[in-house]
């Protein structure tokens, strides 16, 4: 399993998001971490 390394204030920024979305985040990076694809994403051409 990967590990997932938060930068600055997010991994904070996401233990106040609302309940529903905590969840959402913890289940699409438990998929990354597994190697799966999130279920929803775009490139971003700027990187």
């Amino acid at each position: 399993m990967k590990d997932v390394r938060f930068v600055g204030s997010s991994l904070d920024d996401l233990k106040h998001f609302p309940a529903g979305a905590r969840r959402e985040a913890g289940f699409e990076l438990s998929n990354v971490q597994a190697g799966l694809q999130p279920s929803d994403w775009k490139p971003m051409n700027t990187i």
